[in-house]
């Protein structure tokens, strides 16, 4: 046995954890979104979870000892290890219907069948027994619930088990072609399959079907079709859908200033940050009305609350950090940038304001997973897919929610351009204040989210690109709802994250520049059109109906915004002094 991962040891005994595996089952099956028809007929196919993977290089080329395989003492000994730990959810026969495996989405495969069993190599098996599929792809993703033996069981255990499984099959011999003619039959459809499929290992395809009549939201830009998503230029995209990054934002001596020193603040942002997880985790899992309006009163709960601590957003919103980690990633980057542009100006300790936001922004843009500072046609291309202005459409109460967060986080800069941290301490609970009426009465009125110089004119003055950067941000939010909320475009994950992955290219500051891939999705120059809410409309497009729009947090400090927490009027034509 040459080249096996994992190390002998001890059996250790757990004896909760098949009931745990039971109750993870269960929970997994009671949260999990009906299966469209299509997917129903591909599971009816299927049956059991026999979904064969490819096996990572790490255990490529295991092998047991060839007498493994009729060794009656080592078969026994797999025979009681099956047993005790194996039993509760593949069946004593092997054949996996039993009750503990009702609940499962991803059942356990049928050992007793010879052309699966064939399929089924030695590295392939000693992989599963081993890793198991709770935190491994493609299983994870199918809401595989069989947990990893490699630190339960030894090297020798592992195979025992195999072994015994192996004659569920009703094969007593090596696990070889002259044991299994199956296997060169299933080698031969497998190269078929392989040629003509694509995609994912495991992973449901875009679907078919006819196309559902267009829902409310659908973009119309006069009698133009929606615009197609582009294809993504310049990147490509992985297929794993998990990954972990272990990087860090630059050090400073204005780091957790905002913490230490404007608590308040600090804690509505963890608000804010638990606000869009838990929001992207619910579209993926109902349209219901009355459960996504639940789930907007639970971010309120929580914010109302005032959480010192940020949320971790990976186990607030697990399937979608899993399915769109690539999205995740830059929204994460892009959030991080803006903690650390508040803690930048909340701190008194820094004198050359200017220059550290340049360091911080040089850094910022050099992270692949960057936001582009080009300012984007947010309101015409990006607002032009078939499932744009859907989730506003759709869901307006959660919706402008959303837009009201967006609205502090950039109220928050110009405030805290009106002086040093004591100021702040005195300001900032009066923009706090007036963002809570927003919450209580969410501004339905609004038809199109606030932009960084309607908040902050003063910031978006000094501060174009963080300003641009916060705008793109906060639109890859709405597109990534507006995809959410489509099961009638993108009726698997699989294709919700297609689609994500062509949408999250235009944003991405590499792409932008001197060999710019997205020209057709930037702003163009301002229009002596006018503007509308302090905000210049572009290009040759006809002015769109923007509603009543927000105000200015100097407004706010002045008393003279009108009140948050009732219905929003047409704005007032500012004055000389209100423009900045």
């Amino acid at each position: 046995m040459l080249g096996i991962p994992g190390k002998s040891m001890s059996k250790q005994r757990w004896p909760l954890q098949m009931a745990l595996v039971v109750v993870v089952a269960l929970t997994a099956w009671s949260i999990e979104t009906p299966l469209t028809p299509a997917a129903q007929d591909r599971e009816a196919a299927a049956g059991h979870g026999d979904v064969h993977a490819p096996v990572p290089p790490e255990y490529a080329n295991v092998s047991p000892l060839p007498s493994f395989w009729t060794d009656e003492r080592m078969l026994q000994r797999g025979k009681a290890i099956y047993s005790e730990k194996c039993a509760i959810c593949h069946g004593d026969r092997g054949d996996g219907r039993v009750p503990a495996a009702v609940g499962m989405r991803f059942k356990p495969p049928d050992f007793t069948q010879k052309a699966m069993a064939a399929q089924m190599t030695d590295a392939y098996s000693f992989w599963r027994v081993s890793e198991g599929g709770v935190v491994v792809e493609p299983f994870m993703s199918r809401f595989s619930v069989m947990p990893a033996f490699k630190d339960q069981l030894s090297v020798e255990e592992r195979w025992a088990v195999i072994a015994y499984q192996h004659s569920f099959s009703g094969h007593r011999g090596p696990h070889v072609a002259a044991e299994h003619p199956e296997q060169r039959e299933m080698a031969a459809a497998q190269a078929q399959d392989g040629a003509a499929q694509g995609g994912m290992p495991g992973m449901p395809g875009h679907g078919g079907g006819s196309q559902a009549p267009p829902a409310a939201g659908q973009a119309q830009m006069g009698d133009m079709p929606p615009r197609a998503h582009p294809e993504p230029r310049g990147v490509g995209f992985a297929s794993q859908w998990v990954t972990r990054d272990a990087r860090w934002q630059p050090r400073g001596v204005w780091k957790y200033a905002v913490m230490r020193d404007l608590s308040p603040l600090y804690r509505e942002f963890n608000g804010i940050d638990f606000g869009h997880a838990h929001l992207g985790e619910t579209l993926l899992k109902t349209q219901d009305e009355q459960q996504v309006e639940q789930a907007r009163l639970e971010v309120l709960d929580f914010i109302f609350s005032s959480p010192p601590v940020p949320p971790d957003e990976e186990q607030v919103a697990p399937t979608f950090n899993r399915i769109a980690w690539e999205v995740a990633k830059s929204f994460n980057w892009t959030h991080s940038f803006h903690r650390s542009l508040y803690d930048l100006f909340a701190s008194d300790k820094v004198t050359d304001k200017e220059g550290a936001y340049r360091r911080l922004l040089a850094d910022y843009l050099d992270k692949p997973e960057a936001i582009t500072p080009h300012r984007l046609d947010h309101h015409g291309a990006l607002w032009s897919f078939a499932e744009s202005k859907s989730f506003r459409d759709r869901f307006r109460k959660f919706n402008t929610q959303i837009w009201a967060y967006h609205w502090l986080q950039a109220a928050v800069y110009d405030v805290q351009l009106l002086g040093g941290v004591a100021k702040q301490q005195e300001l900032m609970p009066k923009a706090i204040t007036f963002y809570h009426g927003y919450l209580r009465r969410p501004p339905v009125e609004w038809q199109a989210m606030p932009m960084m110089a309607e908040g902050a004119p003063n910031f978006s003055k000094q501060f174009p690109e963080a300003a641009a950067i916060f705008d793109n941000l906060h639109m890859l939010h709405d597109n990534m709802d507006d995809i959410l909320v489509r099961p009638d475009l993108y009726p698997t994950l699989e294709a919700k994250r297609a689609a994500m992955l062509k949408i999250l290219p235009i944003y991405l500051h590499r792409n932008h520049g001197a060999n710019d891939l997205y020209t057709d999705f930037e702003a163009k120059p301002a229009m002596p059109m006018g503007q509308h809410g302090g905000m210049p409309m572009h290009g040759g497009m006809q002015m769109m109906d923007m509603g009543p729009r927000p105000p200015s947090v100097h407004e706010v400090m002045a008393g003279t915004a009108p009140p948050s927490d009732q219905p929003q009027s047409e704005p007032k034509v500012p004055s000389p002094a209100e423009k900045h």
